[in-house]
């Protein structure tokens, strides 16, 4: 059985502890999902997953790649990353359980589950005509095209109720995550000095001004009802990891959620 545990309260957003220092004494594949609203109607919570047991990628080369008992459990992995992920879903669907009860009442949205990552370019896997470009970046930095794993335990911030939440999904396995969880939560990571910004390149202007074009042409035609856009923006700054607080601490985006890894 799922079992639920209440790590903290507080009075104000300073009290919190910062999830992200949480995160940074965790292993690798310990994902942070941040409300960047803090707490608007469609942004109650933030979860904090513990590392990954069980997983399965998609590389920026388009090779498939999995935990060893995850390789060893389904053999359909040469089928691709579709069918793969079904299975790999189908099979831990047989082990969800009802939805927790947090102390003030509430159903809580996590009790040990899956976590999904789908790039843009997944749209190629499902309509090959398409020809998606390649992910340069992400085969650059070895980011995948898209991923699936099971976390057997999570922190839980209800940013509503300001309750932080220690849940697991009642294995022995969730028992240790979960211990590993709380041992980060109660001795973050002090943060890194302060970054400065060393270089910033903007994207072309004008190959983006005309794609808008091409979308405008588009949405006249009656083509297509809604086209987003996106442009790279390059920058170098001092400190090793600042891509979190770059986008968490400076997002004005009402309902955003930022995925961590």
């Amino acid at each position: 059985m799922a079992r639920i545990e209440e790590l903290s309260r507080w009075i104000t957003p300073e009290d919190q502890i910062d999830l992200a220092q949480v995160q940074a004494g965790l292993p690798r594949r310990a994902q942070l999902m941040a409300s960047a609203a803090a707490g608007g109607p469609q942004a109650r919570y933030s979860l904090l997953f513990a590392p990954a047991t069980h997983w399965l990628e998609q590389s920026a080369q388009g090779h498939l790649c999995a935990d060893a008992e995850t390789q060893n459990r389904l053999d359909c992995l040469s089928d691709g990353f579709f069918p793969a992920m079904r299975a790999f879903t189908q099979h831990y669907q047989i082990q969800s359980q009802p939805a927790l009860t947090s102390t003030t009442g509430d159903a809580l949205p996590f009790n040990g589950g899956v976590s999904f990552y789908l790039g843009f370019e997944c749209a190629g896997l499902l309509e090959p005509t398409l020809a998606q470009p390649a992910f340069a970046a992400g085969r650059d930095v070895g980011f995948p095209q898209a991923a699936v794993a099971y976390h057997p335990a999570a922190i839980i911030r209800d940013h509503h109720a300001q309750v932080d939440y220690l849940v697991d999904d009642g294995s022995k396995l969730g028992a240790d995550c979960a211990r590993q969880l709380k041992a980060a939560y109660l001795q973050p990571v002090a943060p890194s000095a302060e970054f400065t910004l060393i270089a910033l390149h903007a994207p072309d202007g004008a190959l983006y001004q005309n794609q808008v074009q091409i979308v405008r042409d588009y949405l006249f035609a009656g083509d297509v009802f809604q086209v987003n856009l996106s442009h790279a923006w390059q920058f170098k700054v001092s400190a090793a990891d600042p891509g979190y607080a770059c986008l968490l601490y400076t997002s004005d985006a009402a309902d955003d959620l930022l995925c961590v890894d």
